[in-house]
């Protein structure tokens, strides 16, 4: 698919981004209503996509932090400014408000609305919190054969 969507827009190169934008236009046309699809039983696309049936609100609210946080607004390069420092938060946030409040034992949590995305530890240095589905299960391990 990225072979023949590179092909059938960059070859002329277009002068312009409005230009750029018809190519592209014209091939997810048929990606997606005419060209048969083998997984979906040589129909296109469109045969089984369905509106969402949920409403999404007409804007979404801004994260609340209680008084003991300190609001940052992440840059677009995922950082922020913080002690003086330029510290990376995450990329995927650009634009958005965190919360650092202080830990008893020390270091900050940093958090988007409920969720903790990590802390800085007491040498300012940011551990991320790996998500929930790429934590690592313990596997029991396989019993050794019986060799006698």
């Amino acid at each position: 698919m990225h072979r023949t969507l590179k092909e059938q827009t960059s070859r002329p190169p277009a002068d312009d981004r409005s230009a750029l934008q018809q190519p592209f236009d014209g091939f997810r046309a048929h990606y997606n209503n005419e060209r048969p699809h083998e997984a979906l039983g040589q129909q296109p696309p469109c045969t089984q996509w369905k509106a969402s049936a949920r409403q999404l609100p007409p804007q979404l609210q801004e994260p609340w932090y209680d008084a003991n946080h300190q609001v940052f607004r992440v840059r677009s390069d995922g950082a922020i400014r913080w002690q003086g420092e330029t510290q990376f938060i995450s990329e995927s946030l650009a634009g958005e408000t965190v919360g650092l409040a202080e830990l008893e034992g020390g270091g900050h949590m940093v958090r988007f609305f409920h969720r903790e995305l990590g802390m800085f530890d007491r040498e300012r240095r940011f551990r991320a919190f790996a998500p929930p589905h790429a934590r690592l299960r313990s596997v029991p391990k396989p019993a050794l054969a019986d060799k006698s």
